[in-house]
């Protein structure tokens, strides 16, 4: 995670262009994510606009103190929870357009998830 709590990709280029083709191959592009949780009268800001690119084959590590939005940015690329804002895009498919059939066929082939 960067110092101002987002985490910084590889790549300048935008999400859309970046997924839908050309130049490197990305397996996981985030574009823009938000996460939040609202208590009562208070907003929790679990990640706030998030990009990160990540190219097949490449190993990325997300570090940062207790609190920082690791565990949320891993939720929302896994497809086991939804951003309240961005996209996330997996080999090139929106995750965000998929039903809960779809986001567990993706999780089952694509995905290897490790609990921390």
């Amino acid at each position: 995670m960067a110092e101002d709590g987002g985490a910084r990709g590889a790549s300048g280029a935008s999400g859309a262009s970046r997924a839908s083709g050309g130049g490197d191959e990305f397996a996981v592009i985030v574009e823009g994510i938000k996460k939040y949780y609202y208590m009562g009268d208070d907003v929790v800001k679990a990640a706030d606009g998030v990009d990160l690119s990540i190219l097949k084959g490449e190993y990325v590590s997300i570090m940062g103190p207790s609190g920082s939005g690791k565990t949320t940015i891993f939720n929302l690329v896994g497809g086991l929870d939804k951003p309240t804002e961005g996209r996330i895009f997996i080999d090139k498919t929106d995750i965000s357009k998929l039903d809960a059939y779809e986001l567990a066929w993706l999780r089952c082939r694509k995905i290897g998830y490790i609990f921390q």
